[in-house]
């Protein structure tokens, strides 16, 4: 028998769950990416899907032919809330980044239409890392969505490049830019803290990223810490207590709800 990974499966197919998600409630899953690889212009040290390998950054045009086309997931869409009606999210997220389909927002406006018909009751939203947000065509999609879920786990270039360890085509000053410029009602700011080597969570990393939250101005700030299997060994997870200790500091500084998972 081979080795059991440590790290989580990747997505077998397009629609998956529904999971129970502690910030989204009832979820399916939307996987827009292909099913043998991580594609992401990100290498987090704390991936649950672990490293990410070198055909996974976008170093060159994306294969079409391995990506599901828009019919195809409004069909498996379809399917699946005949299935479970009443669920409270469908979530873009998957294996990698979501907004790395060259056809997102095709698909934005089919599963919006999908979701009007076959459960109004449900918001759409993503989970992304935020690459994507300065390009203009991205950005106009993130604001089709009922609820954009950003990642921004450093507050300067230093510890971006050291915790998401990007493909040199995406800039720390590019992702801040586009999250300043994305002014969504509902734009939700997502980030994982964690110790170790490299530490997000020190008094003066979380000073430089709660700056960066008041320039934002999101909606809603959600913090969390590792929960399986890094990609990266060396980091640890924080206690729950501290987690408290900075949503509350970081609430007083900015005036956003920032809250703990």
């Amino acid at each position: 028998m081979g080795e059991v990974s440590r790290y989580l499966p990747l997505q077998g197919g397009i629609v998956y769950g529904p999971v129970n998600s502690r910030r989204l409630g009832r979820s399916l899953g939307i996987n827009l990416l292909p099913r043998e690889l991580k594609l992401c212009a990100f290498n987090c040290v704390y991936c649950q899907y672990g490293p990410t390998t070198v055909p996974g950054f976008l170093s060159s045009p994306i294969d079409p032919v391995k990506l599901p086309a828009p019919s195809e997931i409004e069909r498996a869409l379809r399917s699946a809330l005949r299935l479970y009606p009443g669920v409270d999210y469908i979530t873009f997220s998957g294996n990698g980044e979501p907004t790395h389909h060259p056809r997102f927002s095709d698909i934005v406006s089919r599963v919006t239409a999908v979701r009007d018909e076959l459960a109004p009751q449900a918001s759409v939203a993503v989970l992304s890392n935020s690459a994507g947000a300065a390009d203009p065509r991205i950005l106009k999609s993130l604001e089709c969505l009922d609820r954009p879920i950003m990642k921004l786990d450093a507050g300067n270039e230093r510890l971006f490049v050291q915790v998401n360890r990007s493909h040199p085509s995406v800039s720390f000053e590019a992702v801040v830019r586009g999250l300043s410029e994305l002014k969504h009602p509902n734009l939700t700011i997502q980030t994982i803290l964690f110790s170790g080597e490299p530490d997000n969570s020190t008094d003066d990393e979380i000073d430089d990223w709660a700056g960066l939250i008041a320039q934002i101005e999101p909606s809603e700030v959600q913090i969390y810490t590792i929960q399986r299997s890094p990609a990266t060994l060396g980091i640890f997870p924080l206690a729950k207590t501290l987690l408290d200790d900075i949503a509350a500091r970081v609430s007083v500084r900015t005036g956003v709800n920032v809250r703990s998972y």
